[in-house]
């Protein structure tokens, strides 16, 4: 019979080790700043067509020279407007009607441009490739062209646009030109929503974010569905908005 002492350091053992494989199984959130970076940390992976790369847009693939085509000013609007409206759905409409306003204004630059081409070079390797944007419908047109302007032209993982709905997220998320709108919807439920229409189980999700609550979105959707994630919090934005500050100041 083990002692009192024994026992608790046995429980203690038993509780880490499983803590360690339950940790191992929902992955890690890396971080990055660089497409440098992120070509390091999946030097050991094995890119084919069983792997799918999903990766955020506003500030992440591309900022916008305009502060209010920026997911910032989205949220500090949208605060406004809510005190504002009566209805929160009327108060996001708004938003979204002065955001695309801004949208269509604005001139855009990649945030990292190795990124990008790290981005299309794992899509030449047989890679399916898609955004995963918290932008809303309305966005649908703009989109690829500002995709396309700092270097990203994919072929297309769906031929088909449509629209998909997650209750009780009110807005509907919509696919088109090989972009998932999610309007603000939970980014790893969206994610199972339009692998559900696509009637495939990928062998890995690589994802990049600049947002953590994604990141941990899909690491929650992705554990939950037994599917091996990588996801990676990505921070290079922050480097290049200071050099556009610095670029304004100079003029």
């Amino acid at each position: 019979m083990y002692s009192g002492s024994r026992r608790f350091l046995l429980r203690c053992f038993i509780f880490v080790v499983c803590f360690s494989s339950l940790f191992t199984l929902l992955g890690q959130i890396g971080v990055v700043e660089s497409g440098l970076q992120l070509r390091k940390e999946l030097s050991d992976v094995a890119f084919d067509d069983s792997v799918l790369f999903v990766f955020d847009i506003d500030e992440t693939v591309l900022l916008a020279h305009n502060p209010k085509a920026r997911s910032a000013w989205f949220g500090a609007m949208l605060a406004e407007q809510i005190r504002l409206h009566a209805s929160p759905v009327d108060a996001i409409n708004e938003t979204r009607r002065l955001y695309r306003l801004a949208q269509n204004e604005t001139t855009v630059e990649p945030v990292d441009a190795d990124l990008n081409t790290f981005i299309s070079e794992v899509h030449a390797q047989g890679v399916r490739c898609l955004g995963l944007t918290s932008r809303s419908r309305e966005l649908c047109d703009i989109t690829p062209t500002q995709l396309s302007s700092v270097g990203l032209q994919l072929d297309m993982v769906i031929h088909e646009a449509f629209e998909l709905h997650l209750p009780p997220h009110v807005f509907p998320l919509a696919f088109e030109k090989n972009v998932f709108f999610t309007a603000g919807a939970h980014k790893g439920m969206s994610l199972g929503l339009l692998l559900r229409r696509m009637q495939w189980k990928p062998r890995l999700v690589v994802f990049i974010d600049d947002s953590y609550h994604h990141l941990e979105a899909m690491e929650s959707y992705c554990s939950m569905d037994g599917i091996e994630v990588r996801a990676f919090h990505f921070t290079g934005y922050q480097k290049t908005m200071a050099a556009m500050e610095d670029r304004v100041v100079k003029r």
